[in-house]
């Protein structure tokens, strides 16, 4: 999954484009906030703002209920997925140093 972000159009705020399979929290209440997986993404423009894109969202709850939505809204955060936070090549010393003397001796 990658991380997009983009300018809305009201003011400088900064969402993040979602993605079939993110993670998002859903705050239903000050008290409540639910956690679910986007299942489908449809991108729309409003009629009189051509523009201004805002997003159709299935959300599959995690205690099974399902919800088609809109989005940006306050209410929902989208959850970066744990491995944009890793580098793709982070490896350890180690085991660069093991690799390369293990190919040396062969």
């Amino acid at each position: 999954l990658s991380l997009k972000k983009q300018t809305s159009k009201q003011g400088t705020h900064l969402y993040t484009v979602p993605a079939v399979g993110m993670r998002v929290t859903v705050r239903f209440s000050a008290d409540k906030i639910y956690s679910g997986t986007i299942n489908r993404v449809k991108a729309q423009r409003k009629r009189q703002q051509a523009a201004q894109v805002y997003y159709r969202i299935t959300i599959q709850y995690d205690d099974g209920e399902v919800e088609n939505t809109t989005y940006p809204d306050p209410d929902i955060s989208l959850v970066p997925s744990p491995s944009l936070a890793k580098p793709a090549n982070s490896s350890t010393p180690e085991s660069v140093a093991g690799s390369s003397q293990t190919s040396a001796s062969m």
